[in-house]
């Protein structure tokens, strides 16, 4: 785009002609001074905790996944963490344009920004996100001061580790105030924007969730070594599909001491199945506190994984008349453009970032104090929007623990202990298993290795009872009846195999089997 001027002299070498972009906008962002302010004008009012904060941004691999035409998937991990107050340093506070340009541009680029990439990335945040404004009010936006300061070496200790999960195919630019707010606490923090499995983009289901759920897993592991981090108190929160993502990895990943979903994929009814898909999905794995905050009277509301997630302590907490970005800084940053921000966004944000911090406070303490109320309801007759109509409470329920009954049960042979707790667990809570369909076939291929075909039958019985629509456990449980010449119960195994997955090869071959072997009833 071209407005007509003419630049001669070294300028010109930024702004080819052809290739100018408006200047009116960019020249101020490129060559002003630095910005200096102190406060935290992007917090919208919220304090500073007792912290200076740092910012870098890690540029990391992960071997195991490819991306495109790359043999490795770049994951681009941003870091805010504590700094102590009396650090002096003559670096003034980073601008909101350096997490723009950052932000805007590929992941998949390791190159060094140019004046002309943050030209680029500058033109695309005006015209993605602010097409309408003028490019003055944009700029103001620009110059706005962060808390940050980039790079500055990290205050002595250890501090608990805060991965935090964007939304669908979101980069971390409107969760950088709620970023830099915790490190002023206590937390380092660490963020990567979503990806889907190329540079073609996240996709809206199990698949692009998965590739979320390994980035956390994979920062994680990356992270766990870095001498500011405490790595036994690590927690995950999580914005719309980031906020699925980070139960998942509450599934995943052992020893979660907190879990929080922003209007989070695991509350809505479009979303859910999508989440029950997952890789490692189940409930009974999932042992962290949880604090789920979302709409009151959302239509598309649906807390069945939420009431599913028995062995945790959660808290459900509802805002009224609130939006879907209410629940982070996006109308605090667009006000500093649009001079104005809506009510909803002014009272949302900052109570949503203070209980995030409040209920991180106490599951990260040593104290390992119960879950409890943090909002204070207001009738909703009389609530303004953006306030808290309903905090509840689901208390978890006194269960094994999965890796111990497993490690019982492969160790000894004796599977009674499991099947008792499967049935008291079922007494409580109908339609929860306590192991995994795989859990429960490493144990069953054990045991039939062993020759323990009783047992090994009465594990596979467990399996279809809890998983009915799994084929492949009718089809077990269908050559172990054929084994002890059950015939009946074996055509019924795989005629029930074959009606979840038609032509399966495993019960046809069942089934001709039996055809061969002209079984009669079983002995008596």
């Amino acid at each position: 785009m071209s407005f007509g001027i003419k630049i001669k002299g070294p300028a010109q070498r930024l702004f080819p002609r052809c290739r100018l972009l408006p200047l009116v906008f960019f020249l101020g962002v490129l060559f002003a001074e630095p910005a200096t302010g102190t406060n935290p004008v992007l917090w919208g009012g919220l304090e500073p905790g007792s912290y200076k904060v740092g910012f870098t941004v890690l540029g990391l691999k992960d071997p195991s996944r490819s991306f495109g035409s790359s043999s490795s998937r770049p994951i681009q991990v941003s870091l805010w963490y504590p700094v102590a107050q009396k650090t002096s340093t003559a670096k003034p506070r980073m601008p909101f344009s350096d997490y723009v340009a950052l932000y805007m541009t590929p992941v998949s680029s390791d190159r060094v920004l140019t004046s002309r990439d943050r030209t680029a990335a500058f033109d695309r945040y005006r015209k993605e996100w602010f097409p309408k404004e003028k490019q003055s009010d944009v700029a103001r936006l620009l110059h706005t001061p962060t808390f940050c300061l980039r790079d500055a070496p990290p205050a002595e200790g250890h501090f608990p580790l805060v991965i935090y999960a964007p939304g669908y195919g979101g980069i971390p630019l409107t969760h950088t105030s709620t970023a830099e707010y915790l490190a002023s606490h206590g937390y380092v923090v660490a963020m990567s924007p979503s990806q889907g499995e190329s540079a073609l983009g996240m996709t809206f289901d199990t698949a692009g969730q998965e590739q979320q759920v390994r980035d956390i897993e994979f920062t994680l592991g990356a992270l766990r070594a870095r001498t500011a981090i405490d790595s036994s108190r690590v927690a995950l929160v999580g914005f719309s599909m980031g906020g699925g993502a980070v139960v998942i990895a509450g599934m995943r990943i052992p020893h979660v001491v907190a879990v929080i979903s922003l209007d989070g994929t695991v509350a809505f009814d479009h979303t859910v199945d999508f989440l029950r898909q997952a890789n490692g999905y189940s409930p009974a794995r999932f042992r962290s506190p949880l604090l789920v905050l979302k709409a009151e009277d959302d239509s598309d509301e649906d807390l069945s994984i939420v009431e599913s997630l028995v062995a945790s302590d959660r808290e459900i907490i509802r805002l009224k008349d609130v939006g879907h970005h209410d629940f982070i800084a996006s109308p605090v940053i667009s006000s500093i453009v649009k001079g104005q921000i809506t009510p909803s966004g002014k009272r949302a944000y900052p109570f949503v970032t203070r209980i995030v911090l409040q209920f991180l406070d106490e599951h990260t303490s040593a104290s390992n104090n119960p879950l409890h109320l943090h909002a204070k309801e207001v009738e909703e007759s009389s609530a303004e929007p953006g306030e808290p109509t309903s905090d509840i409470l689901l208390p978890k329920l006194d269960m094994p623990d999965p890796q111990q009954v497993i490690h019982e049960a492969m160790e000894s042979g004796d599977i009674d202990p499991l099947l008792n707790a499967q049935r008291d667990l079922s007494r409580q809570v109908n339609g929860i298993p306590l192991l995994t369909a795989g859990e429960l076939n490493m144990i069953g291929l054990k045991l039939l290795d062993q020759e323990r075909n009783d047992k090994t039958i009465k594990i596979y019985e467990l399996f279809v009872e809890l998983y009915p629509g799994n084929f492949f456990g009718f089809n077990v449980l269908g050559d172990l009846y054929r084994e002890r010449n059950d015939a009946e119960k074996a055509k019924e195994c795989y005629r029930r195999s074959l009606a979840i997955r038609p032509g399966n090869g495993g019960a046809m071959v069942g089934l001709k089997g039996l055809e061969k072997q002209n079984l009669g009833p079983p002995p008596q």
